[in-house]
């Protein structure tokens, strides 16, 4: 089986949390596997010495992106 990812660990991701636009860097892909279906969190060093995890529809490459969504 083969799971594909949108984005693989340094990429850039753009997020929106409680109306704060930030950038950070993927630092783990989390894959969650059961009964035929699957979930890929991504793992994302937001601050210094912050990491949050994220669903992968959460994050869009570029700013743009995450703007035209909002």
């Amino acid at each position: 089986m083969t799971i594909e990812t949108k984005y693989n660990i340094g990429d850039e991701v753009w997020g929106a949390t409680h109306e704060e636009i930030w950038s950070g860097r993927i630092t783990a892909i989390i894959i969650y596997y059961a009964f035929g279906m699957s979930r890929i969190d991504y793992k994302v060093f937001v601050e210094e010495e912050m990491h949050f995890t994220f669903r992968e529809q959460d994050l869009f490459p570029t700013k743009e992106e995450l703007l035209k969504s909002l």
